[in-house]
């Protein structure tokens, strides 16, 4: 069964501490007339430039009436801001770019680009976004993909973007997923534009977050 809202995106703010909420507003709405469409999936974050709040998510393939969603297909991710492309979410990014592999492996819900997490800057003014990605390394037993992780950041409230860069190593190889960031982060930059940030991320030599089947990893 399909309900109402299935796959979409709302925001809603409190400025009492959580006591009371705003209405809901939704800032992403899927293809309601087709039961299997690109719709929200599990990544999702906010953060905030000045007063304008700000938030990233990611989306799949998915069959709503069966509740299934596909794994192996490409997928975006998204940003939202008022102050952004009069406030209509826009990909930010794809899998088109990025050599990922979209077949097989663990059952565990996570897209070719997926899991983002926004930040700011204590000083400058930038948003900061980290994210994990597919790679086209795979695990020889059930073809999990290894995945690496990739930041980005914004100086003008994420209208434009730099392209992603990939912070993790390839040797040794691991499975790079759920990047961190603090929701308010110190940031360095030298004189010829390059910042420093500090990002943590769970790295693993086996490929899948689940346990795929029977005597697998």
């Amino acid at each position: 069964a399909t309900f109402e809202n299935d796959g979409d995106v709302f925001y809603s703010y409190s400025d009492d501490g959580g006591e009371t909420w705003s209405v809901p507003e939704k800032i992403f709405t899927r293809d309601h007339s087709n039961d299997t469409t690109w719709g929200a999936m599990r990544g999702i974050t906010i953060n905030y430039n000045g007063d304008d709040p700000c938030i990233s998510f990611e989306t799949a393939w998915q069959d709503f009436a069966a509740g299934q969603y596909r794994q192996g297909d490409a997928n975006s991710l998204y940003f939202w801001s008022p102050a952004v492309n009069g406030g209509v979410a826009k990909v930010l990014l794809d899998t088109s770019w990025a050599n990922w592999n979209p077949g097989g492996g663990a059952n565990d819900v996570m897209m070719g680009v997926s899991r983002p997490v926004l930040s700011r800057s204590e000083s400058e003014g930038f948003l900061l976004l980290a994210f994990n990605a597919a790679t086209a390394e795979v695990d020889p037993v059930d073809f999990s993909p290894f995945f690496a992780g990739y930041f980005m950041y914004s100086t003008d409230g994420g209208d434009t973007w730099t392209d992603p860069e990939k912070f993790t190593p390839d040797t040794p190889l691991l499975d790079f997923r759920h990047p961190s960031i603090p929701e308010v982060s110190p940031v360095s930059m030298t004189d010829d534009g390059v910042i420093t940030v500090h990002i943590a991320i769970v790295g693993d030599p086996e490929a899948g977050s689940t346990v795929n089947g029977v005597n697998l990893h």
